[in-house]
């Protein structure tokens, strides 16, 4: 008898869990679908992270690296960044900036404010929609100017 009642009790309690972890499941599941996607692929996403651990293993100043882009990129509001790539050839870094819906005058402003790190290269209004700027610079520089 009553290891009757104790198995009648333990699936009552298995059942109020198993309703608790469905409800738990939908609000994980409505919070999942709320949060917007990244628009980086997976591939991307795993492209940077090796960059980001070659910089660390080669000491490039990546901190002041993004710095740089980041307040480039604030004196051209209307260009959204599509992709940032470096490559290190020390003791210099070529910085690639994509940009997309890039007008003149937010390339212009961006370049402006990266030429302080050296020569630029820019490529506007790809087929793609797509613009490109590059730097090329000294790694010593990138770590010791200041955006």
């Amino acid at each position: 008898m009553l290891n009757w009642q104790n198995a009648s009790r333990l699936t009552q309690a298995r059942t109020a869990l198993e309703a608790s972890l469905s409800a738990k499941r939908a609000l994980v599941a409505r919070i999942e679908a709320s949060i917007p996607r990244l628009p980086a692929t997976a591939d991307l996403i795993q492209a940077s992270v090796e960059q980001f651990e070659q910089a660390a293993h080669l000491r490039v100043p990546t901190q002041a690296l993004l710095e740089h882009v980041s307040h480039a990129l604030e004196d051209g509001p209307s260009a959204s960044l599509d992709s940032l790539a470096w490559a290190l050839e020390a003791p210099d870094a070529l910085i690639t900036l994509t940009l997309m819906h890039a007008a003149p005058r937010d390339l212009e402003a961006i370049a402006l404010r990266l030429e302080r790190l050296g020569p630029l290269e820019i490529e506007p209004g790809r087929p793609d929609g797509r613009s490109v700027i590059s730097v090329r610079t000294a790694l010593d520089t990138l770590g010791s100017e200041r955006p």
